[in-house]
This record gives C-alpha cells, sequence and structure tokens, in this order.
C-alpha cells in the first residue's frame, strides 16, 4: 500500500522545459515499468527514457537543475574503469533535468549530438 501510494505520488511529477534546444516544451516524468521506475522525457519528437533504476526507485526526485558549475562523479574519480569517464565538471545553461535520490545521488540530463546523455553529479 505504502509503495503503491509513492509511485503515485512520483508519478504524478511532471517537470516542464526545453531539454533538448529545440524551442518546444518537453515533458519530463517518472513511470513504472516492470517493477522499475523509469525517468522519461517526452516531447513532439516522442519519448526518450533516460534511466532506469535498479529497483521500484520510490525516492526517486525530478527537478530543474540550477545553472551553474557541477563537479561530476569522475572528479572524485568514481568513473568506471572500463569505460570513458564523463568530464570533470559540467556548466549548465538553459533547461536542464535533474533526477536522483535526496541524499543519495544527482544526475544532470545533459542533451548533446542529438541525444540525452545521464552524468552523475558529485556532492
Amino acid at each position: 500500500m505504502v509503495l503503491t501510494m509513492l509511485l503515485m505520488a512520483a508519478a504524478a511529477t511532471v517537470v516542464t522545459g526545453d531539454f533538448d534546444r529545440d524551442g518546444v516544451s518537453d515533458q519530463a516524468f517518472l513511470r513504472s515499468a516492470g517493477g522499475k521506475l523509469q525517468v522519461v522525457i517526452s516531447g513532439h519528437k516522442g519519448e526518450t527514457i533516460v534511466y532506469t533504476g535498479r529497483d521500484d526507485g520510490s525516492s526517486l526526485y525530478l527537478s530543474k537543475l540550477r545553472p551553474g558549475t557541477y563537479a561530476t562523479a569522475c572528479a572524485k574519480e568514481l568513473g568506471s574503469d572500463h569505460l570513458p569517464c564523463d568530464p570533470w565538471s559540467i556548466s549548465v545553461v538553459g533547461d536542464t533535468l535533474e533526477f536522483g535520490t535526496p541524499e543519495s545521488s544527482q544526475a544532470a540530463v545533459l542533451w548533446s549530438d542529438g541525444a540525452y546523455r545521464v552524468v552523475w553529479l558529485s556532492d
């Protein structure tokens, strides 16, 4: 019952902004799929799933990231040994989606080269 209520509250969260920089407003929301929570961005180009959680993600939040410069997880050398690491910092201008879990994780969803990319941020 509690999990259902948390998922319903999360699903009601919609963040609006021009996340793909095309001049048209997009909507980001959380959706439950197969017992996991997904971060979805929907616009006139269709829907894009930018993240699928490892569990029900009942504490996952969505918001807009404030403009500024942010250190990434790579700045703390938290990147994978097998994959190229994200840049050590990102500069945010314009509408940028943010998601994560309070006091635990934070990610920015960046639009670059015609696609969304998730960059994990450092605290």
